[in-house]
């Protein structure tokens, strides 16, 4: 079995893009206000992105442009979060962020991947005042009530691995379900 690619869709208000390097990837303007900063073509509810939109930071040289309006699906979805911005979104950003994180929510596979490690939040290793406590039992929240996974990366670049790693495996099991159907279908009859 061929190995399919997925293409990684990027939102474009995404401020520090992760480098995705092994698959294809596209800039959108993913569904508004869903906390969705990364998708996969066909399976996260995306709009090409207007040109004024696309800025410098819009210029990974791998990456295209959504063409087509993706409506029908809310499938994949992970938001991203290096350590300040999760610290922020603790404090003076909590209530949209837990907004955002009922947004994701809606989705069949939703996670919420950190540039950081759990270590680094336990020791408060960060220059904010909000308590590891806080920070660690809201994502355990998200984790539990809202059934968002939480993938503790390490740094950008382990983020970027573990968003490729996700959406190839996503499509792998798009493609085995796809295998399954076709397996139990019958031919079509033959015209005599």
């Amino acid at each position: 079995m061929k190995e399919i690619l997925p293409t990684i869709l990027i939102d474009t208000g995404e401020q520090n893009p992760l480098n995705i390097r092994r698959l294809p990837c596209k800039w959108a303007n993913i569904e508004r206000k869903s906390g969705v900063d990364y998708g996969i073509e066909g399976f996260t509810i995306a709009k090409p992105p207007s040109i004024e939109n696309l800025t410098r930071r819009h210029l990974l040289p791998q990456a295209g442009i959504l063409e087509k309006e993706e409506r029908a699906r809310r499938d994949f979805g992970i938001s991203r979060k290096d350590l300040n911005d999760l610290c922020n979104a603790m404090g003076r950003g909590r209530k949209d962020f837990e907004a955002q994180m009922g947004l994701l929510a809606r989705y069949e596979f939703k996670a919420l991947v950190l540039e950081t490690t759990r270590s680094v939040v336990e020791a408060e290793a960060y220059r904010s005042q909000i308590d590891s406590g806080t920070v660690l039992h809201t994502l355990d929240a998200f984790a539990v009530r809202l059934g968002i996974q939480i993938i503790w990366c390490g740094d950008h670049a382990g983020a970027a691995e573990r968003v490729e790693s996700l959406a190839r495996m996503f499509a792998r099991g798009i493609q085995k379900d796809f295998n399954r159907l076709c397996a139990g279908c019958l031919p079509p009859p033959m015209n005599a």
